[in-house]
């Protein structure tokens, strides 16, 4: 038997395999992952090893394919053998969310596929990275057993489990730092059924308890803490949720959605005073965690919040794109293939002398990540108690760069649309020479609402304004109370929202709501119009003492035109600022398809996980453009570190491309004349 090998997708040996004897079928199972998933790895290795499959000849193997990865294990028996090794199969690999597809073909269509992808993709995997041997907390096998508060080990977190091993998972135990009461002492191994019991009766009485790094109380900040579903079986009574949604959040990664209530949820914690826009749900995932939720899941308890108390260990935020799941911000660490390129910009074999397929620097930094390349590899690492607040400079740029992993004329004819989140919305190309342009930034808005409010006295809406003033002073009010954070908060999309929302008077009722909220409640209120069609808001171009921004003087100005105008209708409205958004976006990006010729677009950017503007976008961009994501990266945060390794020691970076911008130099390059 063989262990497990890294090889070209579909690759066939030079050597022709033999013949199998009468009535022996030779199989292939194969799993197709749009990033690594290193369970399946290990899984496989495991397989081929084990000494009651050595009948069946198993060999294993991971593919590197052009998108994404293939986990293949190849199989010989009679049809009898072949069906029950399925079944073992279906319970040896769990779910992952990144699963794109998972299929069973016989060996002639193997070898038919591999003729086809053997030139394209052989250099894809020479030099793959081996990864560490990972562990899950539990599967699909083991949490019957300790899960379930019938069976008779419930609560056994040291459960032995012959398919994840799931009892070697590390526990954190009791989180010392926020405990209070006599289980301050308890040492991570003797948390057992009785220690969770009482923690579940000290939730239930209004208190928190800390475990394994987090707070877990039955109220909290929707915006920011987790929401765990102790029943998932009721998860669609209190959440609008898809069956693609439920699947996702049932991975084994145990991912982190936003999702929207039901107009009347059955059962959100009874703690929340009102109800939230959205909340973070997930399922747990740990084996205390697990056992806890079922606790107060038979004491009619549904959901539960967590605070994460280690910064180093975030939750695995994702958002859907097109069909595949991409995650937000990387939240542990680790290693990219970089023998070849990921995303198929060229292929290796295509690519030119000095095309921009080398790294420039062996270590670069960018708010809070660090890249570092290693032989065939390139590592990802989380830095501790870093300020993940830095407003990034040209991050278009840096994250078309992270997402090809090139630079120069690697990179002609691309253009890169970043939607916002760490950095501003901006636009960047580059043309057939590898020339990079930065077409349009947007501009940070005052930092706070007086003089929001100032500078559109000062502008053409001036008139708009004190109309409005006088027949919504409520929303005006609302609108003055905005204070924007010193950082990313004031520079991208989720400031402009934040204001729309006062206008449409989605904050009134509240106390000084904060931006976040505010953002999350014109998002929320835009996802209920059913509608295609509806106004056209204005986000007119507005040239700056450098870039290109927004006239978001004049963006706000014709909202509130459409309030004076009569129209209550607040879904269509929060849908017209993110439709209308959409179509501006599309119509600048084929202005610049006219003068560098744009081939392709790359999105990017934490605003990725706004449903409506992207279902706008794609619809409206799509039409003309073939768009572009990278699911082995995230999309706001470990990104911008890969792509600092193929940027040059310019102005803004030092050498080791850790980012040098002074963000008052930036925003008066930024400046922009919005009175106009």
């Amino acid at each position: 038997m063989s262990s497990i090998t890294t090889a070209p997708a579909d690759s066939i040996s030079d050597v022709p395999p033999r013949e199998p004897p009468p009535g022996v079928k030779q199989v292939r199972f194969e799993f197709d992952t749009s990033r690594q998933v290193p369970f399946y790895r290990e899984t496989l290795q495991r397989l081929t090893t084990d000494n009651h499959y050595q009948a069946l000849a198993l060999k294993a193997g991971v593919s590197k394919l052009e998108r994404g990865y293939r986990y293949w294990l190849g199989a010989q028996g009679e049809q009898r053998e072949l069906g029950a090794f399925a079944d073992t199969l279906a319970q040896a690999f769990p779910l992952s969310s990144f699963l794109l597809d998972a299929r069973v073909c016989a060996a002639d269509d193997e070898t038919k596929e591999s003729k086809e992808a053997k030139e394209l993709l052989q250099s894809q995997t020479e030099n793959s990275p081996t990864l560490d041997t990972p562990k899950l907390a539990f599967c699909g096998h083991c949490y019957p057993r300790f899960g379930d508060n019938q069976s008779p080990d419930f609560g056994k977190l040291d459960w032995v489990c012959p398919h994840c091993h799931g009892e070697h998972y590390p526990q954190q135990g009791v989180h010392e730092s926020v405990h209070e009461n006599a289980h301050k002492n308890l040492a991570p191994q003797t948390i057992g059924l009785d220690t969770l019991k009482s923690f579940a009766l000290m939730l239930m009485d209004g208190q928190a308890i800390p475990l394994e790094g987090a707070q877990y109380q039955l109220g909290g900040n929707p915006l920011k803490d987790s929401l765990i579903c102790c029943n998932p079986n009721n998860l669609s009574a209190s959440f609008i949720v898809t069956d693609a949604e439920v699947l996702a959040l049932s991975g084994i990664e145990k991912p982190r959605l936003r999702l929207r209530p039901q107009s009347q949820p059955a059962a959100i914690p009874a703690a929340q005073p009102e109800a939230a826009p959205s909340y973070r749900v997930r399922f747990a995932k740990s084996r205390a965690e697990l056992v806890l939720c079922e606790l107060l899941r038979v004491k009619g308890i549904d959901f539960v919040f967590a605070k994460s108390g280690d910064e180093t260990k975030p939750e695995l935020d994702i958002c859907q794109l097109n069909g595949v799941w991409h995650v937000l911000y990387e939240n542990a660490q680790r290693q990219l293939p970089y023998a070849a390129v990921l995303s198929p910009v060229l292929s290796p074999a295509r690519m030119p002398e000095h095309s921009g397929g080398a790294t420039l620097h062996e270590l670069a930094e960018s708010n809070g990540y660090i890249a570092k390349l290693r032989k065939s590899a390139v590592s990802i690492e989380i830095k501790p108690a870093a300020n993940k607040g830095n407003r990034l400079s040209a991050p278009s740029l840096l994250a078309l760069k992270g997402q090809t992993l090139c630079h120069g004329k690697a990179l002609a004819h691309q253009a890169s649309l970043y939607l916002g989140g760490i950095g501003p919305l901006e636009i960047a190309t580059v043309d057939a020479h590898g020339k990079e342009e930065v077409f349009f930034s947007q501009s940070p808005l005052p930092d706070n609402g007086y003089d929001i409010y100032r500078i559109l006295m000062e502008s053409p809406q001036r008139t708009v304004l004190e109309k409005f003033k006088g027949q919504y002073p409520q929303e005006c009010l609302a609108m003055l109370d905005i204070l924007f954070a010193p950082t990313a908060e004031r520079g991208n999309l989720q400031s402009l929202w934040a204001v729309a929302a006062c206008i449409l008077g989605l904050g009134l009722g509240r106390e000084k709501p904060s931006v976040a909220f505010l953002a999350d409640a014109l998002i929320s209120e835009a996802q209920k119009f059913s509608g295609q069609t509806a106004p056209r808001i204005d986000y007119p171009l507005v040239r700056g003492e450098a870039l290109r921004s927004i006239n978001w003087c004049k963006t706000l100005g014709t909202l509130m035109s459409f309030r004076l105008a009569g129209d209550e209708d607040n879904p269509k409205l929060a849908f017209a600022m993110m439709d209308s958004l959409a179509d501006y976006l599309a119509n600048w990006i084929e202005h610049l398809d006219l003068n560098v010729g744009v081939h392709k677009v790359w999105l990017s950017g934490s605003e990725l996980a706004n449903s409506v503007l992207v279902k706008r976008l794609w619809l409206r961009l799509g039409k003309n453009f073939a768009i572009e994501t990278n699911p082995e990266q995230d999309l706001d945060g470990a990104l911008f570190a890969v792509g600092a390794l193929f940027t040059e020691t310019p102005r803004r970076f030092g050498a080791l491309g850790r980012e040098l911008a002074c963000e008052p130099a930036r925003e008066a390059a930024l400046q922009t004349d919005n009175t106009r």
